[in-house]
C-alpha cells in the first residue's frame, strides 16, 4: 500500500448559520487528519463573506493508505468565524472517512478531481443539530502521484537549470540529483 498525497480544495460553503449580531461573518476552515492534529491546515479568512463563503483554497495531506482503511480515520473540517475580540466561533464541522475518499477514487485516473458536497453538522451543548440543516460544504479532492506535485522552489530550480544550459554554463547531458523529502 504505502503513502498517498491527498490534494484537497475547499471550494465554498452554503447557508452557514449566521452567528454575527452586527456585520457579515468572516468564515474560514481548519482541516486535519483525525489521528494527527499536528496536520492542521487553515484556509484564508473570507472577510465579510456572510453565510456563503468562497475559498477555492488547495491544501495537501500525506496519508498512510493502510491506516486509512482502519476504523475511525477521518478528515476533520472545522468551520469557524473569525472574531475581532475573543475566541473564534465554531460554525460547524464535517467528518469525512478517509476510506470513503480512497474508495471513491478507485478506477479513476490519478489527479482526476472529484467534487463532493457534505452537510455541516453543529454541536450545541453536546447535542448534534446536523439533521435537517441546509448548511453545506463543497470540497474537491484527488489523489496525486508524488511526481505530480511541484512547489514554487521546484519550478525555480528547473528554470535555473534551464537557464544554465541555455548559457552553456552546464552541459545538457549533465547529471542532476534531485532529492525529494519523504
Amino acid at each position: 500500500m504505502g503513502y498517498k498525497t491527498l490534494e484537497l480544495t475547499l471550494i465554498s460553503a452554503k447557508d452557514l448559520k449566521n452567528v454575527n449580531l452586527i456585520g457579515k461573518m468572516d468564515p474560514y476552515v481548519v482541516v486535519y487528519l483525525s489521528d494527527n492534529p499536528n496536520t492542521k491546515q487553515k484556509t484564508p479568512v473570507h472577510q465579510d463573506a456572510g453565510t456563503n463563503p468562497v475559498w477555492n483554497y488547495t491544501m495537501r495531506f500525506t496519508v498512510d493508505e493502510a491506516a486509512a482503511y482502519s476504523a475511525g480515520k477521518y478528515l476533520v473540517f472545522k468551520i469557524k468565524h473569525e472574531q475581532t475580540f475573543g475566541a473564534d466561533k465554531e460554525l460547524g464541522e464535517v467528518l469525512v472517512s478517509l476510506k470513503e475518499l480512497f474508495d471513491g477514487a478507485k478506477g479513476k485516473d490519478s489527479g482526476a478531481v472529484q467534487n463532493l458536497t457534505y452537510q455541516v453538522r453543529r454541536t450545541i451543548l453536546g447535542w448534534d443539530w446536523g439533521l435537517g440543516c441546509s448548511e453545506e460544504l463543497l470540497v474537491g479532492y484527488c489523489w496525486v502521484k508524488p511526481w505530480m506535485i511541484f512547489t514554487i522552489q521546484d519550478m525555480m530550480l528547473a528554470l535555473m537549470i534551464a537557464a544554465l544550459i541555455s548559457e552553456n554554463v552546464v552541459d545538457s547531458n549533465c547529471t542532476c540529483w534531485v532529492f525529494i523529502p519523504s
